[in-house]
């Protein structure tokens, strides 16, 4: 049997889905929250029940439901409008989990027990849950793949232990994740092993629509079905909708196989940690690797922003000893004036500015984790690794500061100085590398500094060169680097060539 969950135009879809033959549609979540109709979210089976069509041509339908995030005195007697519940549980809270699924079958549902992260088991305590689970005798016992970090082997041997060792009259079913973009191969193995041994379900969706990297697409799965003579479906319905709604959507928010994730799947962790560490735009994949493989096992299942910060700084952070790089840079800008050029799109519009400070107030230019083709810098000051890369054929050794972090790279710079102190702004901690090189410049008691392309993210495109964009800004940082600078730079003396959302700040 195949499941298929959307949430698109419900009723055009569902109509699509009965003629292409799918035998069971998820219509979304029971889930605590305020209901509206453009979410697939519902207190009640009876909100979710107002978007089923009253033709149904036998199509059977379904919701899930997970044991910590829903009332459970809300659930209501199964009238067969809605005749599947999933209930989806993590390994701390198995009991739980199991009891709902106790009360879903005597309120009369087809129930689907749905472990989260089956790979977070091992093979012994695999088994106590199938012995906790043919107490219970759920109708289905769902293999999910929470990470998408299963393999071949890994599906072959959990579906022997569940055939060896599960009631016969529980069902099992499959949910798989494209981390590793193995989810069809993973379908093709589990239909095959369990062929004339029980019925299953299969979960998957159109054209593998879910989030990032997505699910099993539904249309692979037909035609291996069909191709391999083990159903009838009209695959032609599925396309017409994948054509019709899908594809739309899929531009507007892609998924899809992505490294990162597929990171995540190799340490069965949860997808949020790969996320937070490409949001801070300034690592490369090997190092997100590095980050990801140092996670501890107590904190792989559950995402803990405060403990992958403090890792992600601990990687961060290579102390060095930069006593003579601070000398040398103090000797070469004492009183000099600066201008400090940030990659920001208005150095396109005020260049003839830009150029006419640098020559009459005979500044020393440093350009902060790019190159300028109208601007002769002096120097070039980086801090993020993914920058540096973009631009290290464009740079002289001698003219490049770097800051430790970057030593992960070994990359050979003229000057080298402390990542902890550059970032750290009397006790603040900012990644911004503006203020990372004034904060630097301070100590090295120069002249008056001027300050361009330091625009502020006005939106996704910010930058004078499109390939500096970071899709991933994080809408706080304005507010952090205005603190920062009203705080602790409103006593040097700088000035904004070019417009910036910060100049109140400080501006002479």
């Amino acid at each position: 049997m195949i499941g298929i969950s959307g949430n698109a135009s419900f009723m055009e879809l569902s109509k699509i889905f009965r003629g292409g033959g799918v035998d069971v549609i998820e219509l979304g979540y029971l889930k605590n929250t305020a209901y509206d109709n453009n979410r697939s979210l519902y207190n009640t089976v009876a909100e979710a029940k107002r978007i089923i069509p009253e033709k149904t041509d036998g199509q059977e339908y379904s919701l899930m439901v997970q044991e910590d995030k829903w009332d459970w005195g809300r659930l209501e007697p199964c009238d067969n409008i809605i005749r599947h519940i999933r209930v989806s549980f993590h390994k701390y809270d198995v009991n739980e989990g199991l009891q709902l699924c106790e009360l879903v079958k005597k309120s009369g549902y087809v129930c689907h027990c749905n472990p989260i992260n089956i790979m977070g088991y091992n093979d012994r305590e695999l088994l106590d849950l199938i012995d906790q689970v043919n107490e219970t005798c759920p109708d289905v016992f769902t293999i999910v793949d929470t990470f998408g970090s299963m393999t071949i082997n890994d599906i072959k041997r959990i579906s022997s232990l569940l055939q060896n060792n599960l009631r016969v009259e529980i069902k099992i079913s499959a949910h798989l994740h494209e981390n590793l973009g193995l989810a069809y191969s993973l379908a093709q193995e589990f239909i095959s092993y369990f062929e004339n041994k029980k019925d299953i379900f299969i979960d998957a969706s159109l054209n593998g629509i879910g989030r990032i990297p997505g699910n099993l697409c539904i249309e692979l799965v037909m035609d291996y079905l069909i191709r391999e003579k083990r159903g009838i479906y009209n695959i032609n319905f599925i396309y017409d909708a994948i054509d019709d709604f899908i594809a739309k959507i899929k531009q507007e928010c892609p998924w899809g196989y992505a490294v990162p994730y597929a990171l995540s799947a190799m340490y069965n962790l949860h997808r949020t940690y790969p996320e937070f560490l490409i949001k801070k735009g300034t690592l490369k994949t090997k190092d997100i690797r590095a980050i990801l493989e140092s996670i501890i096992p107590e904190e792989k299942v559950i995402f803990n922003q405060e403990y992958i910060q403090s890792l992600y700084n601990n990687y961060q952070d290579i102390n060095i000893d930069d006593g003579n790089t601070l000398k040398a840079l103090r000797k070469i800008f004492k009183e000099k004036a600066i201008l400090v050029l940030a990659p920001g799109e208005s150095i396109l519009h005020w260049k003839n500015k830009i150029l006419n400070v640098i020559r009459e107030c005979n500044c020393f230019v440093i350009s902060v984790n790019f190159s300028c083709d109208f601007v002769s810098s002096d120097y070039f000051f980086f801090t993020n690794t993914k920058r540096y890369s973009y631009e290290r054929k464009n740079i002289k050794k001698e003219k490049l500061i770097i800051t430790s972090n970057l030593l992960h790279q070994e990359i050979s710079a003229g000057y080298v100085v402390n990542y902890l102190k550059a970032s750290n702004i009397e006790g603040k901690r900012t990644s911004d590398s503006v203020l990372c090189l004034l904060n630097l410049l301070q100590s090295t008691e120069c002249g008056k500094i001027y300050i361009a392309g330091f625009d502020g993210f006005k939106d996704r495109k910010s930058h004078f060169d499109e390939a500096l964009d970071n899709a991933y800004n994080d809408p706080l940082h304005e507010k952090h680097v205005k603190d920062i600078l009203e705080d602790h730079f409103r006593n040097m003396e700088i000035e904004y060539v070019t417009p910036t959302i910060y100049k109140k700040y400080n501006d002479t």
